[in-house]
């Protein structure tokens, strides 16, 4: 079974690493996986097995007659046609109508349209195809208002691997792992940081994650600036192997307020780190019932500070972040559900 996943470029973000991830899983089973960015020169290709091989379309114009007969041709070559989110999957559909291969939409996105017209088009880009969605919102979206074949629709929530990394001494930080972007709400930083760290005169928060809207960017750190405690918050952009960090940090956070995962609760779990997240996602709804303090519905700043004290302090009491993380976390499992899909293919 040759294998292709494809997705615009390989740069950070969730659904750039669930491309990876299942990539390098495949792989490791001995299949042949190829993965081919659209668009390229995404960092998350060092994070492939060097066993994978990797293409590029280089796609400078996406109605570009010659460069969509190239992945036409490109796609005959392959048994699975693995396709990470809607814009993507919209494109490779065009360069399938030739190709006329059977295409599998992995969609991580956590909107989903419900206008006739909108309905219409999605019921006409997947009725003969095979849909996954990473939250049972996605999976219900397709199996009963597109009413797409349910033998064709199916629910792959999000893992990671865990990575082992040498422990490291605790420091007096808190870290919030997340691109910048308006729709992570990383501007709840400001009130946040500036009740916390007013409270602890020594503790520094950190940002880690890419860059994706300057402008945003620019704003929150114009606004920080302004602030007496700016010099306590640094903002870490071009690290790809955020697992290696978090062991050193006394809390994590998670502010998007609409997600389909979130993956970085998993890496947060994945290295023993507690955290406070805003309750939303697949991830969520699975840890909130065994972690019940570490989520907040809303975003009042004297409760996430509260939460953030109690749980440094330590008189927060809660489960075995490595049993969760083994129980909510099964890459074997994984491997095996997204088996079974690929197979619905030929069968």
């Amino acid at each position: 079974m040759k294998i292709l996943h494809v997705i615009d470029t390989l740069n950070l973000g969730g659904a750039e690493r669930v491309c990876v991830t299942l990539a390098n899983l495949f792989h490791s089973k001995h299949y042949s996986v190829t993965v081919l960015e659209l668009v390229g020169g995404g960092v998350l290709k060092k994070s492939l097995n060097p066993g994978i091989t990797i293409r590029n379309l280089e796609r400078r114009n996406k109605w570009n007659l010659f460069t969509l007969l190239r992945l036409s041709k490109e796609l005959r070559s392959f048994d699975v046609i693995h396709i990470h989110m809607r814009h993507v999957y919209r494109y490779v559909f065009l360069a399938n109508l030739a190709a006329r291969k059977t295409l599998i939409l992995h969609d991580h996105f956590n909107y989903f349209p419900n206008t006739f017209l909108q309905k219409a088009i999605f019921k006409t880009l997947l009725i003969r195809h095979i849909y996954i969605s990473v939250d049972k919102m996605g999976y219900n979206w397709a199996a009963d208002v597109l009413n797409l074949p349910h033998k064709n629709v199916f629910c792959l929530p999000n893992v990671i691997i865990k990575e082992r990394v040498y422990a490291q001494a605790k420091t007096n930080k808190i870290v919030l792992v997340s691109n910048i972007k308006p729709e992570k709400n990383i501007a709840f930083i400001i009130p946040f940081a500036q009740q916390l760290l007013n409270q602890h005169s020594t503790l520094e928060i950190d940002v880690v994650g890419s860059v994706l809207d300057q402008g945003y960017f620019e704003e929150i750190s114009n606004q920080l600036k302004s602030k007496s405690f700016s010099n306590r918050i640094t903002f870490i952009t071009n690290e790809t192997a955020v697992q290696s960090r978090l062991s050193q940090y006394q809390l994590g956070l998670h502010f998007s307020k609409l997600e389909s995962g979130p993956l970085v609760l998993l890496e947060y779990l994945a290295q023993g780190l507690p955290f406070i997240s805003y309750y939303t996602g697949e991830i969520a709804k699975r840890l909130e019932i065994e972690l019940p303090l570490f989520f907040l519905s809303g975003f009042n700043v004297a409760a996430w500070c509260k939460r953030a004290d109690e749980i440094m302090q330590g008189s927060v009491q809660y489960a075995n972040l490595s049993v969760l993380l083994e129980k909510h976390n099964n890459s074997e499992d994984y491997f095996e559900q997204c088996q079974k899909i690929y197979q619905r293919i030929h069968s």
